[in-house]
């Protein structure tokens, strides 16, 4: 607010598109995919399935001195996205995929997709 009115409404910057990357900036491994998903947090009810949450208190960050405790009404879903290379993700995709198929995911594979995203993404 300390910018005058004229540099703080829409437009007011010029940002130009993006020519290249930076070479500093890591690129995604050929043949790699992205798995784009959400998560949220859930209880379970009185009916035993899993519901969505309305209020959720969660620690934020760990400071120095203890912990930064936040509650979130009705919050949204966290956005989450994981890069598997050409071999994780063929480990995943069935050769020949039907319905009710189960088999074991290896556990690195596992542990990005479960372990990961755990980890808070809320906000």
């Amino acid at each position: 607010m300390a910018l005058p009115e004229e540099e703080r409404r829409p437009g007011a910057v010029k940002v130009e598109d993006l020519q290249e990357m930076d070479p500093a900036f890591p690129k995604r491994p050929a043949r790699s995919i992205i798995l784009k998903g959400y998560n949220r947090p859930l209880d379970r009810g009185s009916d035993g399935r899993h519901k969505r949450l309305k209020e959720y208190r969660d620690c934020q960050e760990l400071g120095k001195e203890d912990a930064n405790w936040k509650s979130f009404v009705d919050p949204e879903p966290g956005r989450v996205w994981l890069w598997f290379n050409e071999e994780q993700w063929k480990s995943i995709v069935p050769r020949e995929p039907t319905a009710g198929l189960r088999f074991a995911v290896p556990d690195a594979v596992a542990d990005r997709i479960i372990r990961l995203t755990l980890l808070n993404t809320i906000y």
